[in-house]
């Protein structure tokens, strides 16, 4: 009697109503962790704990379920195995949210601006404030903050929000033609090495330099935009300011080595909204590099002769076109930011075809030497932003600078003093 009676009043319990409290449960404490990522004033920890609820409510959820179906198909589940699948994937999110916590706190660490352009290169996360920013700016087709700086580009895609300045003929003007490098991707403008090149020639001379860099160019864009500017702008003098993948094809190259092995829906979506996914790409890549499974840019300049005729003749055209239009010879220079022996060794194929173009060419072997090998440290701006720091622009500068006011054509523009 008493074990019928015991059968009668212990019921199974109502997983309806465990699979609704669950469900309630996870999607309040999902929006809580949605609504506090999106706070500017949120913290890390804060994240994690929300992220952390939610994942417990989602375990019990998905195990009610799997308990509701079993009894709806009239099987035996095994509470060790539900058991142990809930604690498996329990502790893989623990170590994601342990990871993804710690890069998030060191991404909200204060950012010293005097260290900016060194120390940040061996931080494993991007600082907030770095990160792009869309804006609107009257007169820009785009606009972003990206590392703090703000980024203009007019219907050219040059860094200018205006018409370019009407030709006054008592003033030397400066066209400097070629890629992200001389556009000044990752610094402000007034730090570029067009306008620092400004600054220091018109404090002698009635100078104006003109910046048409356009990022991504390579020597067939840059050609383009020669023929296509200096006709219109009509300048005293044309520089050509060459980054060393200027020799890489206009058309899109496969990448080489081997693609992490998730699905690309899930790989993009890992790196666009977590520090982990971003994280783990960088090192996945630079950790091919280093094993030889994947082509870095310099072996493929090197090993590519049919990339290396393109690019002679394309500087070819450009110097003839110069000349035939009463612009005299092009000034070129090497840009490069990260000097290593393939890397200087590509500097040098530029200045060789440079000279045999007949262009004007910078020696730069003597700033190469001094920088070679110093890792990124020292002149990019960041682990994440690979391009010329101010301090590049600076030395690029003043090397143009010094073989400008070697020009005799210059001294017809100095001012009264």
């Amino acid at each position: 009697m008493n074990s019928g009676k015991d059968c009668v009043t212990q019921r199974p319990p109502r997983r309806s109503h465990h699979i609704v409290l669950y469900g309630l449960a996870t999607i309040g404490a999902m929006a809580a962790a949605f609504a506090n990522s999106v706070h500017e004033r949120t913290t890390v920890l804060i994240d994690v704990l929300l992220c952390s609820v939610s994942l417990i409510f989602l375990l019990l959820l998905v195990g009610e379920v799997v308990k509701l179906i079993a009894s709806a198909l009239r099987s035996h589940v095994s509470a060790d195995l539900l058991k142990g699948l809930a604690l498996s994937v329990a502790a893989l999110c623990l170590c994601f949210f342990i990871v993804e916590g710690t890069l998030g706190l060191l991404a909200k660490r204060p950012q010293n601006a005097s260290l900016a352009q060194t120390a940040s290169v061996y931080q494993p996360t991007m600082p907030d404030e770095w990160k792009r920013r869309d804006v609107e700016i009257p007169g820009a087709t785009k606009a972003y903050y990206w590392h703090g700086v703000l980024h203009v580009y007019n219907a050219d895609r040059m860094r200018r929000t205006e018409p370019w300045p009407v030709r006054q003929p008592s003033m030397f003007r400066i066209m400097v033609v070629g890629d992200s490098l001389t556009y000044g991707q990752g610094v402000a403008e007034e730090l570029t090495y067009p306008r620092v090149v400004e600054r220091a020639l018109q404090s002698t001379y009635r100078c104006e330099v003109l910046n048409l860099g356009v990022c991504g160019q390579n020597s067939v864009k840059v050609k383009e935009t020669l023929e296509k500017f200096a006709p219109l702008l009509k300048p005293n003098l044309i520089v050509y300011g060459i980054c060393l993948n200027d020799f890489l094809p206009t058309e899109k190259q496969h990448e080489d080595g081997y693609p992490f092995p998730l699905p690309e829906a899930v790989k993009r979506a890992m790196v666009q909204h977590t520090r982990f996914g971003a994280f783990l790409e960088r090192e996945y890549t630079d950790l091919l590099r280093r094993l030889g499974l994947m082509d870095s840019m310099e072996d493929k300049i090197l090993r590519f002769v049919s990339w290396q005729e393109r690019f002679v003749s394309d500087l070819k055209d450009m110097s003839s076109f110069a000349k035939d239009h009463g612009f005299g010879q092009i000034i070129a220079i090497a840009l490069d930011q990260w000097p290593t022996e393939k890397r200087m060794e590509i500097a040098k194929l530029v200045e060789r075809y440079a000279a045999q173009a007949d262009m004007i060419v910078l020696p730069t072997e003597e700033f190469q030497l001094e920088y070679r090998d110093r890792g990124p440290a020292e002149l990019v701006v960041s682990r994440w932003e690979l391009h010329p720091n101010a301090k590049a622009h600076a030395i690029y500068a003043g090397l143009l600078t010094s073989k400008i006011k070697e020009l005799p054509v210059l001294g017809a523009c100095r001012t009264e003093h």
